[in-house]
């Protein structure tokens, strides 16, 4: 988990020096990424639902072979496998939840015109992050 904290805070922070050094170029780059996100979102829910539909496969199979309910872990396995369903719904939600709330902040961005102002400063930025 603090390596994944690590990582954000070093996306955060490149991509913050990156708007700040060049907003016309960095504007132009995060357009282009967050139009391949539908199809990101798209392929990250298709291989949930498959890993999903394994994982309820293999959980099938442990519960049905009767010579191994006696093993010590057995319980162990079949908790294992129920929480990484879990996890694996989890991920696939959260997934379309960022798409949707991408598509929200797209159409309240619309609404607001462009000036040619610039809206960007340090506390701001890091009041944002923080």
């Amino acid at each position: 988990m603090i390596r994944f904290f690590l990582l954000y805070i070093l996306a955060f922070s490149c991509a913050l020096l990156f708007s700040y050094h060049a907003p016309e170029a960095s504007k132009l780059v995060f357009q282009e990424v967050l139009s391949a996100f539908i199809a990101l979102v798209m392929i990250v829910g298709t291989s949930s639902f498959a890993l999903y539909t394994y994982v309820e496969g293999v959980a099938k199979d442990v519960s049905s072979d009767t010579d191994k309910k006696l093993a010590a872990g057995y319980d162990s396995a079949v908790a294992s496998l129920s929480s990484l369903k879990k996890e694996i719904l989890v991920n696939a939600f959260t997934v379309i939840a960022l798409l949707l709330i991408e598509k929200c902040a797209h159409g309240i961005a619309v609404l607001f015109e462009s000036s040619g102002y610039t809206y960007f400063n340090w506390p701001g930025g890091v009041r944002i992050f923080v």
